[in-house]
């Protein structure tokens, strides 16, 4: 008989023989490297722009013609934009008036670089021949578009301007100023002095290349 000791010792070294000749008989594992996932390839930046957040809803001008908001009226140009309706008695009748002296102002531009447009907000009332009648009434020279249309095309318009007042007589009263080259848009009171609301057009205007035109 062997000493506790020896046996203790002799049975470790068996123990780690079988482990041996366990490990060995396994199959030789190759372990792969784990790919990096690819870093996502940089999105080219969109370019925001009028289309991006105004419908090409078509509405029906003063004189006939269905025009898309966007393509047609919007894309390329420089927009004083209000709403109205033509039997308003309230801030209507003034904001035509007050209108009526920037477009006196920037009549160089108009048709061109810049279009005004009023967008009525009772367009069951206000069909193309009634807004037609309102714009003879306030002797309204070309390059100033009031647009009319289906209601459900006109209310599509209307929310995108902020101008969700089921109310018409609760109509904005500001003006909107839009620069679709130079992506921006801000807000103004339609009331304004003539001369400020021109000279912020006109300094839009001085930011464009030359020859920088929208035929019409």
């Amino acid at each position: 008989m062997l000493p506790s000791t020896q046996t203790g010792s002799t049975t470790r070294s068996f123990a780690r023989g079988c482990l041996a000749i366990a490990l060995a008989a396994l199959p030789s594992l190759t372990w792969a490297a784990v790919p990096t996932p690819p870093s996502p390839a940089p999105q080219p930046r969109r370019e925001r722009s009028a289309k991006s957040y105004e419908p090409n809803t078509p509405l029906v001008s003063h004189q006939g013609q269905t025009l898309r908001f966007y393509e047609d009226v919007v894309k390329g140009r420089i927009v004083l934009l209000n709403t109205m309706f033509t039997s308003c008695a309230g801030i209507c009748p003034p904001i035509t008036n007050n209108l009526l002296a920037v477009q006196k102002a920037l009549a160089p531009y108009l048709g061109k670089q810049v279009l005004m447009v009023s967008i009525t907000v009772d367009p069951q009332t206000d069909t193309p021949a009634v807004l037609k009648a309102y714009v003879e009434r306030f002797r309204i020279g070309p390059g100033w578009l009031f647009l009319t249309g289906k209601p459900a095309d006109v209310d599509a318009v209307l929310a995108k301007l902020g101008d969700t007042d089921p109310e018409k007589t609760r109509h904005s009263g500001m003006l909107l100023i839009g620069d679709d080259p130079g992506r921006s848009w801000r807000k103004v009171p339609a009331m304004s002095s003539p001369k400020d609301i021109a000279g912020a057009v006109e300094k839009l205007l001085s930011r464009r290349p030359s020859g920088d035109e929208v035929a019409r």
